[in-house]
């Protein structure tokens, strides 16, 4: 609009700054306000609902309640500790399946060949 992106990266009074690379710094500005909401979505509002409730809750279960809490965060983050990298286990698990889909279409393209050379041991070598 107006030439917005000319008028930040070109600016016509010397002594405003021109930036550099207005988009990289959208983009900058983005990921800094969805980690801020990721914090916010993680922390402040379990935080906030736990304050709130605290309560009630010491009315129904006396003082027993912050440390069933704080139980609960802490065999919760235990058990985060404990678990295994699943992302790094479904790339593991989607390199190997791609690699013996391969081999196994390149195996069924040359299976006459290596079944009369006598080749099979070297095959279940290289699969």
């Amino acid at each position: 609009q107006d030439g917005a992106f000319f008028k930040v990266t070109m600016p016509s009074d010397p002594a405003i700054p021109a930036i550099e690379n207005p988009l990289q710094r959208m983009s900058d500005v983005k990921a800094f306000f969805n980690i801020m909401e990721d914090q916010v979505n993680k922390v402040t509002l379990p935080l906030s609902t736990a304050l709130m409730l605290m309560p009630t809750m010491l009315r129904g279960l006396g003082f027993l309640s912050p440390a069933l809490l704080t139980f609960n965060y802490v065999s919760f983050w235990l058990c985060q500790f404990v678990a295994p990298d699943f992302t790094a286990l479904r790339e593991r698990e989607a390199v190997l399946d791609d690699r013996f889909k391969f081999l196994h279409t390149r195996l069924r393209a040359i299976a006459e060949p290596v079944a009369f050379s006598g080749g099979g041991r070297a095959e279940r070598r290289i699969i």
